[in-house]
């Protein structure tokens, strides 16, 4: 009976790990200098630029990215059953974000539009720092934008 439930264990598994592999984040632009990641296309031309040269500004100050990723869903992006800390963190990884000093300390800004999920990854250089401050901006700053599908804003 043991063998037959450790069995069912690896094969759960090995499951659920077919299933996080099959998500897949838009591709990266790798472009030096472009920081938005825009695969849902909710923001404009100039909207794009804006938060592009923001981005840009301050890792050219700080040597710190900060990305923008949009997607349409989890669904889109064969990410079901994925929640958004978990695919922001597949996309914070899979992109291989960091800062200059190889400190872990960059930022991704995720959202998925049709999910209507919002996530800040913190890299590891971050630990602990700032989740008060980040959930704080979310709730305050984010949330009443988003719900009214303002996503630049």
């Amino acid at each position: 009976m043991r063998k037959l439930g450790l069995s069912l264990t690896i094969l759960v598994i090995m499951f659920a790990s077919l299933t996080v592999q099959a998500a897949e984040v838009p591709p990266n632009p790798d472009e030096e200098g472009i920081w938005v990641i825009d695969s849902a296309q909710v923001l404009s031309n100039t909207q794009f630029d804006i938060l592009n040269e923001i981005s840009n500004e301050i890792y050219l100050e700080s040597g710190k990215p900060i990305v923008v990723l949009t997607i349409e869903s989890y669904q889109e992006q064969g990410a079901e059953g994925m929640d958004k800390e978990q695919y922001a963190r597949l996309a914070f990884d899979d992109y291989g974000i960091n800062d200059d000093d190889n400190e872990n300390k960059a930022i991704l800004i995720f959202m998925s539009q049709q999910d209507r999920q919002f996530w800040i990854e913190l890299g590891g250089g971050y630990a602990g720092q700032w989740d008060w401050y980040v959930q704080e901006v979310f709730d305050y700053e984010v949330r009443p934008y988003l719900s009214e599908d303002m996503w630049y804003e």
